[in-house]
């Protein structure tokens, strides 16, 4: 919800003052309290489009939004039927007042999305858009209802595992892998194979991402070490990626790979790695990225400059060897040339890439990997200036050399909205935490089971 990150702090005030006042969080001048500064508030900066596109709210009148006739006014009648209606004169008066106290908010507690009931005409409005009961929504829809029936068919799958939580981390790694924790094969319904291969290849393609975005990191902290060193500066990204293929870090990496033939040292991955099933293991690409996201990345910048391309390093070759069994890595996706254009590292160029080093060195590698990051970066930053206007140019070519224009940006992976999807489950009633902080642990309950039955065709 819009203002959760705010919500703390009303509830110090709740606690101590035993009331809310309500204009400190949602005045429009410029303090540190005030909750949200988009003009349209939440609705403008994140549900907006999305509600369009739902085909719920109208944006055709210049004037105001409205809802379509069709989609959104049934939706608004219900909410004020089931919600808003018995309560509504009270929620008016206590806005108008400009403070709220706990009574008041207990008083409505029908407008949480929590208390959603099974039963009501806006609970199966929400059933129906999410699910895709309705034509407006079949074609633009079926892969929403999938992902959601796939998730609720996860949690049942965790249901005999008392200590496995259904969580993010669980998820990407599910479908990547294609197994549960502790190595057991999670058995996909057929009908939800094609929605599972898909979930897979976005984690695949995470996994690149956030190993390119270690590498980059770790050629700007070189480049920012050189600066602040006033050392003599790197005159193209060619020297400074062969700076850390040959340096330091590069001999590390050699010394880590055991060898500087590049082809040996993945051979070796293949017969040492960790099964695809075994993602818990130490070794396995989901954990090594999980290293990449945190402790390790702090070692890096605590005095260990090499530590963050040896995981980076270990993960992409060992992706290497998972795409080798892979003709097309987007096979069943519908992606464009143009559109993998526009983002030049890829699985596919990857792939491409590896056939290119069969007789390569270790450093040799590494260099290449280095200075694609760098080149990639600077591609899509001017890009990006072009059709923005905003510069994000991390560093630059300046007549003395590379500079550096901003901080290192650390690696970061995308979200794909699990937490939100299992939230709106929960307050639908179909998955039922089995712990007090709705996180963690999550059984299915009868009506996302019949749900499920009914979804997976």
């Amino acid at each position: 919800m819009v203002g959760r990150t705010q919500l703390p702090t009303a509830f110090e005030r709740l606690e101590s003052d035993g009331v809310i006042d309500l204009d400190e969080f949602a005045t429009r001048e410029k303090v540190q309290t005030r909750y949200f500064k988009a003009k349209l508030g939440g609705l403008g900066q994140y549900y907006l489009g999305t509600l369009v596109e739902l085909q719920l709210l109208d944006t055709a009148n210049k004037e105001w939004i409205e809802y379509t006739s069709e989609l959104g006014l049934p939706i608004a009648e219900a909410v004020e039927s089931d919600v808003t209606k018995p309560k509504a004169d009270q929620f008016w008066r206590i806005v108008e007042s400009g403070s709220v106290t706990a009574k008041d908010l207990n008083a409505l507690s029908s407008f949480c999305p929590c208390g959603l009931k099974p039963g009501t005409k806006e609970h199966a409005l929400l059933e129906e858009l999410f699910f895709v009961d309705r034509e407006e929504y079949a074609e633009s829809g079926s892969q929403r209802r999938a992902s959601i029936a796939m998730l609720l068919h996860l949690a049942s799958s965790l249901v005999s595992r008392p200590d496995a939580e259904l969580e993010v981390g669980t998820f990407r790694s599910a479908v990547y892998t294609g197994h549960l924790p502790g190595g057991e094969s999670w058995s996909v319904p057929r009908s939800l194979a094609d929605t599972a291969k898909w979930w897979g290849i976005y984690q695949a393609n995470e996994l690149l991402s956030i190993s390119f975005l270690s590498l980059l990191a770790s050629a700007l902290y070189e480049l920012e070490r050189s600066q602040a060193n006033g050392d003599t500066p790197f005159q193209t990204i060619e020297q400074l990626a062969d700076f850390i293929a040959t340096g330091p870090i590069g001999r590390k990496i050699v010394r880590a790979a055991g060898t500087d033939a590049y082809e040996e040292y993945v051979a070796k991955l293949r017969k040492t790695s960790p099964a695809l099933g075994d993602w818990e293991n130490p070794k396995h690409e989901q954990q090594l990225a999980e290293e990449l996201l945190g402790s390790q990345r702090r070692n890096h910048e605590e005095g260990d400059p090499g530590m963050l391309v040896q995981i980076a390093f270990e993960l992409l070759a060992l992706l290497a060897t998972r795409l080798e069994s892979s003709e097309n890595p987007y096979e069943g996706l519908l992606i464009s040339g143009d559109d993998l254009h526009r983002y030049p590292i890829n699985l596919q160029t990857y792939k491409r890439r590896t056939k290119t080093w069969q007789q390569a060195t270790v450093r040799e590698v590494l260099r290449d990997l280095v200075h694609w990051s760098l080149v990639t970066h600077l591609h899509v930053s001017l890009r990006k200036l072009r059709q923005t206007g905003r510069s994000t140019f991390r560093f630059r070519p300046g007549e003395l050399g590379l500079e550096l224009t901003d901080d290192v940006p650390p690696p970061t992976r995308t979200t794909p909205r699990f937490n939100t999807t299992t939230q709106m489950l929960v307050d639908l009633r179909a998955l039922r935490p089995l712990t007090n902080d709705r996180r963690g642990a999550m059984e299915v309950t009868a009506l996302g089971r019949s749900w499920l039955e009914r979804h997976l065709g």
